[in-house]
């Protein structure tokens, strides 16, 4: 007898079950290494999206993915004073863990 491990996808599906703050750290790491095409080692909460080669168009596509991935929206403003991997993780935990209508930062 054999046993088979089942994976998960390495990006979350629309409404991804936040499961636990390093399942969040995890999926959104895997999407920004698969976006800007950079090994996955190179992307931790303390690297700088400069760092690992992104520029602003290439932040605005990993942001889209992520807020459809966890459904969540963050405001342009947000985005803007976005400088790490981790600033991203920490906005995204802030909104999963809320209920669903509060996930929003952008204005009504």
């Amino acid at each position: 007898m054999t046993d088979t491990v089942r994976t998960q996808p390495s990006t979350p599906t629309n409404g991804f079950n936040v499961g636990t703050p390093d399942d969040v750290e995890e999926e959104i790491s895997n999407t920004v290494a698969a976006q800007l095409g950079v090994p996955r080692a190179t992307i931790t909460p303390a690297a700088s999206f400069e760092d690992v080669g992104a520029d602003i168009c290439d932040l605005a596509e990993v942001v889209l993915l992520v807020e459809e991935a966890f459904d969540v929206e963050i405001s342009a403003d947000e985005v803007d004073r976005l400088v790490t991997v981790g600033d991203l993780i920490a906005a995204v935990r802030d909104r999963a863990m809320q209920p669903p209508g509060a996930r929003s930062t952008r204005p009504d």
